[in-house]
């Protein structure tokens, strides 16, 4: 069965913030209200190891998809690579630096599996990015 939410985060050379936006992810669709979810983290064409660290990350955490581009092909590339990856009835996009990223709260996530409209996520096969 599909996860309910598609989490998709295109990185270039953001070794140090995998981590910490993936427990982000962890902490809003897991605990009380869980959601079935997937991430799928997109490397794009990264030369500070993130490709690793995501290929490592996902060896223990059955959510995590990682995908893997060649060479760096822009933002707005490797986010359509990970939307066409994503398997989730509704799929949402964030940005890896922590600087302009929002991650999904419990709110976002509980909305958006009930078929929510408005801005964020959207249930439909067109994605929203939010």
């Amino acid at each position: 069965m599909p996860p309910q939410v598609s989490i998709v985060v295109p990185f270039y050379n953001e070794i140090d913030n995998i981590e910490p936006l993936r427990r982000e992810i962890a902490a809003a669709l897991e605990g009380e209200h869980a959601i079935s979810y997937e991430c799928v983290f997109v490397d794009d064409g990264s030369t500070d190891g993130t490709g690793q660290a995501l290929e490592t990350m996902a060896r223990g955490d059955e959510a995590l998809r990682p995908i893997f581009l060649r060479e760096n092909r822009g933002q707005s590339a490797a986010l359509m690579a990970g939307l066409r990856s994503a398997t989730g009835s509704v799929t949402t996009g964030s940005a890896a630096s922590s600087s302009s990223r929002n991650p999904p709260t419990a709110r976002t996530a509980a909305s958006a599996s009930a078929g929510a409209t408005g801005p964020g996520p959207r249930r439909s096969p067109a994605v929203a990015c939010g």
